[in-house]
């Protein structure tokens, strides 16, 4: 089967990176700011040199910054930490 065309998937590698972006902001927990001059510095030098990898990058990037900045803002999150007692020795 040398002539088998594969089908175009033109959302998966959208998807991948938003899935690696999600996965950093959950296990590696830098601060947003951080993460959201990654993913500028990224989305620039996509458009000033072209190509999908650092688009992908961006991509990451911002999914990572919007998965931060939603959990960090979270009401329910921000009420359990001011109603927590002290930890206790």
């Amino acid at each position: 089967m040398a002539g088998r065309i594969l089908p175009r998937l033109p959302l998966v590698g959208l998807a991948l990176a938003a899935v690696v972006g999600i996965l950093a902001a959950e296990y590696l927990s830098s601060g947003t700011r951080l993460v959201l001059v990654l993913a500028l510095a990224a989305l620039t030098a996509a458009f000033l040199r072209g190509g999908a990898p650092l688009l992908w990058v961006a991509t990451a990037g911002g999914f990572a910054f919007a998965h931060l900045s939603q959990w960090q803002q979270d009401p329910a999150r921000q009420w359990a930490e001011s109603v927590a007692s002290a930890p206790r020795a």
